[in-house]
């Protein structure tokens, strides 16, 4: 489409511009490149690689959060059932004037899905500043003997004097930097708790860490340790930094579904009225279409 460039698309861009692409455009990247645009788009594990490094999953994330907008309108497009459908052979040749009718009743009766806000630079600043910090806490728990999953270090949270913090939505908005993985917390906790409870311990040399296991959703045999470095005298900031064994678990903008799962419990769900469901994950998330824009972000968690 671009060497041809089709419906003058060429027009709409400038030289420099920065492409922010997913992954279907990998075998594109060396070409776009090359007539002088900058690519950007979500990082690739290697062959024997079971983890993103702290960079490559903060640099994806950040691409992540700004493709939201094109997710969010190919998810308003399919609110009609045609559209979110496989398309049969003979209705192809029409497919373009289709989506035009709804792209223009929706431009026309719907509100806008993106709307600048001032925290919007707030938000994008610590996000970057964020992306250049390394994951201190992957460090100590690969360095330090008494932070390793040997259950001689730790002790269960509930049988000991341990106590949490009530923490408010926007700051765990502020650690997640949007709510798709705080949407996933209740479920993944719905999930454990219907079996029982969640585990949760404190190490006994370092009580200011806390130690999780989450279940895949997507794997029965797979099951994540996570460690969540706190600060109890900080009431308004006591999250000092996580790590997760999951593909995303390295990074430091924003944290991966299975932190944010324990984090979500201790800090909130504890001291709600919440109560486990047994649909644990049959019900679908929540359509990018009908969320707010910082409530929905493709993500790389398991």
């Amino acid at each position: 489409m671009v060497k041809t460039n089709e419906e003058n698309m060429l027009s709409w861009f400038k030289k420099n511009d920065i492409l922010i692409l997913d992954r279907g455009f990998r075998d594109s990247i060396d070409f776009l490149n090359e007539i002088g645009f900058s690519t950007k788009f979500p990082a690739f594990l290697g062959a024997n690689q079971k983890q993103f490094c702290t960079k490559d999953g903060n640099e994806s994330r950040l691409v992540t959060k700004i493709r939201w907008a094109v997710e969010s309108v190919n998810a308003r497009l399919k609110t009609w059932k045609f559209l979110d459908q496989v398309i049969c052979n003979r209705d192809i040749t029409h497919l373009k004037e289709y989506i035009d009718i709804v792209a223009a009743i929706c431009n026309c009766f719907r509100s806008p899905l993106q709307q600048s806000r001032e925290v919007d630079c707030d938000i994008a600043r610590k996000m970057v500043e964020r992306s250049k910090m390394p994951n201190l806490v992957q460090r100590e728990v690969e360095s330090l003997a008494h932070l390793t999953k040997s259950v001689c270090h730790w002790q269960n949270s509930e049988s000991i004097d341990f106590t949490f913090p009530r923490l408010s939505d926007y700051y765990l908005r502020s650690i997640t930097f949007g709510v798709y993985q705080l949407s996933q917390a209740p479920r993944y906790a719905d999930q454990h708790l219907s079996d029982g409870e969640l585990d949760i311990k404190v190490n006994k040399t370092s009580p200011d860490y806390i130690r999780g296991k989450i279940q895949s959703r997507h794997t029965s045999a797979r099951k994540y340790f996570l460690w969540i470095k706190i600060n109890q005298d900080n009431l308004q900031d006591p999250v000092v930094g996580w790590y997760c064994e999951c593909k995303a678990g390295a990074r430091t903008v924003g944290c991966c579904a299975h932190v944010a799962t324990i984090i979500w419990y201790l800090g909130k769900g504890k001291h709600s009225e919440y109560k486990p469901k047994s649909d644990t994950f049959s019900t679908t998330v929540k359509d990018a279409a009908v969320v707010p824009q910082t409530d929905s972000e493709l993500e790389l968690d398991d």
